[in-house]
């Protein structure tokens, strides 16, 4: 019996401290609603809670700290607790694989309570659990007043139709089946590796530009915001000193700390303060303004270590949201679920999907900052899922800073936090209407996202050029379009646009063309599209016909556009904002039909306004 205390002690020991080191899981997954094990401290219960997304948690250990016990259901209604605790004298030992398979369903059919001689070994008793509505069906009338009472009136039934995990038994691959952190950390180690390499080969490619002498691998971009960098630290302003640096401050501010921490910190003061954007600057001697080929090597990588490991976040980020969501379908689903097949999908998509992925994986290494953005989207998204309306606030409001489009979010955002009702078709449309109405987890994400988008917004305004700042920053998105970097269906008919208004506009060199006039250009134009029209008809006689009429009606359209620049431009600005009319119905429509599931409803919603944007993303 000695030997038994001690090998408990000590074993309880080695698990808290094993927790805290996170060295071994020290709690098991009976099912997808309840834990086993020994749970350290009582205050820990509710993070647990939320991270596992259970409804009660068994505890081994706990019982030793409690100093009070629940002994009833009512009481436990009344109290408002979601755990099950197990008196001292009910706990005897370490139970073994035997024992610890009696499930809390197995215990309730042997009518076993308080009053009973316990078993050694018993792991616990259900009635000790809350009496959730939606797992219990409990028969007592008033909470009873002494201990005798107690003993009879407290009478517990499960519904096995209630109870979705009555037939659980904690077996090994239900033990494991949510636990694939192991699995996926390793999988993560590879991803940073290869991404390393790659990083490697980026520094070796752009120094000797294999194999014509001109291919670089490091994106253009990285370029803008590397001399955004070098234009912040020196005090100036970014937006001048980089006109195509139309990016949030941030970027530049990510970038920087690598030309600052590899340069000599000789701050050259100066007398004025006009003369410098920030006063005193952040500059050195050695820090030039578009000189890149001297900068030193960690000035170089600093900004694509930054992105790689944003990049591998989000893939963590993934993993967690995935995961969660799961959790979430298996517990309100009534049927047997295979637990153990979700989370091995889970690491397998994001591995193949995300990690492995070699355009995710070369995006970040060539200095592309698309993965700090998703950082912050995923991050937002996950706190949305748990429902922290204040924190995923903050952070959706710095998404929409550092770009435009996180906001197509808002619909499914607000729907999420509206109040669940199952039978929402056959309720009244006032009804309808008032649970659209806001609350308070409407109104706490919207002070969050208004604060943070305010804030940072302010601060660029206030120190980056007022209104320079919001033209570069986001005005000018509004009224790009990207005919070079476009997906959606009606490219071609901007491409089309572009070129006659860059034709009638009269921007091409001279003699490029054989008339430089405008009427030339025009004649040049026509022939262009009717030998365009008659190559894409057949040579018989009814398509020859047709090919004819095609001819004529390109013929006169593209000749009354050519006459008349307001027309070409109105007729622009009209199929642009046709052009956007399927993304602003598919946003709230998918939002509103996809509301319970807000992964997937995020993915469509990106999807929908990705494929009808006039510019990629």
């Amino acid at each position: 019996m000695l030997g038994r205390e001690i090998a408990f002690y000590v074993s309880t020991v080695y698990g808290y401290v094993s927790h805290l080191l996170s060295l071994r899981t020290w709690y098991s997954r009976i099912n997808a609603n309840i834990l086993l094990g020994a749970l350290p401290l009582r205050s820990s219960w509710p993070k647990i809670e939320s991270k596992e997304n259970v409804t009660h948690m068994v505890s081994m250990l706990e019982p030793f700290e409690v100093k009070s016990f629940v002994l009833g259901p009512k009481e436990a209604r009344d109290r408002g607790l979601l755990h099950l605790s197990l008196p001292v004298r009910d706990f005897v030992g370490i139970p073994n694989w035997e024992q610890a398979t009696k499930t809390p369903v197995d215990l309730a059919e042997r009518k076993v309570d308080s009053c009973e001689e316990a078993d050694e070994g018993v792991i616990g008793y259900v009635r000790r659990r809350s009496a959730s509505n939606d797992q219990v069906d409990v028969d007592s009338q008033s909470a009873p007043t002494s201990e005798g009472d107690r003993c009879e009136g407290d009478q517990i039934k499960l519904s096995s139709e209630k109870a979705p995990w009555k037939e659980s038994k904690l077996s090994p691959t239900h033990r494991a089946s949510f636990d694939q952190t192991g699995r996926f950390s390793c999988c993560v180690a590879a991803a940073l590796l290869l991404r390393l390499v790659l990083l490697a080969f980026s520094v070796w490619q752009d120094e000797t530009r294999w194999p014509d002498g001109q291919l670089r691998f490091t994106d253009v971009d990285y370029d803008v915001f590397s001399d955004a960098a070098r234009a912040l630290i020196r005090g100036e302003d970014i937006y001048e000193a980089r006109p195509t640096y139309r990016y949030s401050p941030l970027i530049a501010a990510i970038v920087a700390p690598g030309f600052l921490l590899s340069s000599p910190h000789n701050v050259e003061h100066v007398n004025s303060p006009s003369e410098f954007f920030f006063y005193p600057p952040l500059t050195s001697s050695n820090v030039s303004a578009m000189n890149r080929g001297s900068d030193p090597l960690f000035a170089r990588i600093w900004g694509k270590l930054v992105f790689i490991l944003a990049d591998i976040v989000c893939a963590w980020l993934q993993f967690q949201i995935i995961r969660v969501e799961a959790l979430s379908r298996a517990r309100s689903q009534s049927k047997d679920q295979h637990f153990g097949a979700a989370p091995l999908t889970t690491v397998s998509l994001i591995c193949f999907g995300w990690l492995f992925n070699p355009v995710t994986a070369v995006v970040s290494v060539r200095g592309n900052a698309e993965a700090v953005l998703g950082v912050c989207v995923l991050a937002c998204l996950l706190l949305v899922i748990h429902k922290c309306a204040i924190t995923a606030g903050l952070l959706f409001g710095l998404c929409v800073h550092l770009k435009l489009y996180p906001v197509i979010y808002a619909p499914a955002i607000y729907l999420w936090f509206a109040p669940v009702v199952t039978n929402y078709r056959s309720l009244p449309w006032k009804r309808r209407l008032w649970l659209l109405l806001p609350r308070w987890s409407h109104i706490r994400f919207s002070v969050g996202a208004l604060t943070s988008l305010s804030v940072l917004t302010g601060l660029g305004y206030c120190y980056f050029g007022g209104w320079r700042f919001l033209h570069q920053a986001y005005l000018y998105h509004f009224s790009r379009v990207d005919i070079k970097h476009n997906f959606a269906p009606h490219f071609y008919p901007l491409y089309l646009l572009s070129g006659l208004e860059w034709r009638q506009s009269g921007l091409v060199e001279a003699g490029t063309f054989v008339n430089a006039s405008p009427a030339g250009r025009a004649r040049d134009l026509l022939d262009r599209l009717q030998s365009t029209v008659a190559g894409l008809v057949y040579s018989s006689d009814k398509t020859a016909k047709l090919g004819t009429s095609l001819t004529v009606l390109f013929r006169s359209a593209v000749q009354s556009l050519l006459q008349d620049e307001s027309r070409l431009q109105i007729l622009k600005l009209v199929f642009s904002l046709v052009s956007v009319l399927p993304a602003v119905f598919l946003i709230p429509f998918l939002a509103f039909r996809l509301r319970r599931t807000p992964g997937l409803c995020w993915f469509a919603t990106t999807y929908a306004f990705v494929t009808f944007n006039k510019v990629s993303l």
